[in-house]
């Protein structure tokens, strides 16, 4: 129980629970006099300054006892009739669990699109990584993920490695995660040659919420740098705004940029899309 003090303090003082009562009697109701015993004594409250409050209500990372979870899902399709005739669907999807000393988080996207005569979009990835914190900022961790994308000609791409990783900012309007380490890259491709190689690999998980509009600015970004042929890079990056307003549902707006400095021959090394789309978050 907490109670105002001095000017920058505050009284904690804990709670004792109430004795049982005689058999029958409820407990809080006034008992005879003369059946009154002396009772505990109450404890002496603590004057505390506040610099030195760290949580009030702590969430379940924050105090040590449980796991919270957070997640959201966004959808965005359309399909046209007419003198055009098409249809496009772009899904994704992330959970995160965080504890006091870890935090494990999963995502998936999928995109399809297709006209008339042929499909002219499909590719899907779905990624993870498990973070292990050293104290309340730094972290190891462990990541993987799996992508496919015809049009790139990328049969599947698998990604695995580990590093180091910082929680540089983690207030509640903005968190900024920066992650360093080696992956191993495997390539399978539809027409091109296949390919495997050590990369150097990096992360960025940044949001950010705006509290007059009610809005939350977010990039997420991942690369890997070849070590063999340091020409060579991948790159993919979600950047946009999200703006909730009712019930967990949320409204999108958001840039995917996929990138690789050698394309297959006949490919371009850019894609990129614009995407708005409707979601929940709980």
């Amino acid at each position: 129980m907490q109670t105002p003090a001095a000017p920058g303090h505050v009284t904690l003082t804990p709670e004792s629970p109430l004795p049982d009562g005689p058999a029958g009697q409820v407990q809080g109701e006034s008992a005879p006099a003369a059946a009154a015993g002396p009772g505990p004594a109450p404890q002496p409250g603590v004057m505390v300054p506040l610099a030195r409050v760290r949580y009030i209500n702590p969430k379940p990372e924050e105090s040590g006892e449980g796991v919270s979870y957070e997640g959201r899902v966004s959808l965005s399709g359309a399909s046209t009739r007419g003198n055009t005739v098409g249809d496009s669907v772009y899904a994704e999807g992330d959970l995160t669990a965080r504890a006091k000393d870890w935090r494990f988080q999963l995502g998936a996207k999928l995109r399809h699109e297709r006209d008339v005569q042929r499909t002219t979009a499909s590719n899907s990835l779905l990624s993870g990584n498990f973070d292990r914190f050293l104290d309340e900022r730094r972290f190891r961790y462990l990541r993987g993920s799996f992508e496919r994308d015809r049009f790139r000609d990328v049969a599947l791409r698998g990604a695995l490695g580990g590093g180091y990783g910082v929680q540089w900012i983690q207030t509640e309007r903005t968190r900024l995660a920066l992650r360093g380490g080696l992956d191993m890259i495997d390539v399978r491709r539809f027409v091109g040659a296949d390919e495997s190689w050590p990369a150097l690999g990096w992360g960025v998980n940044f949001t950010h919420r705006l509290d007059r509009l009610s809005a939350e600015l977010f990039h997420d970004q991942q690369g890997f740098w070849n070590l063999e042929d340091p020409s060579e890079a991948t790159l993919r990056s979600r950047t946009g705004v999200r703006v909730p307003f009712v019930f967990g549902l949320t409204a999108s707006l958001q840039l995917n940029l996929d990138w690789d400095s050698d394309p297959t021959p006949g490919r371009r090394a850019t894609d990129s899309s614009w995407l708005l789309g409707l979601g929940y978050a709980w």
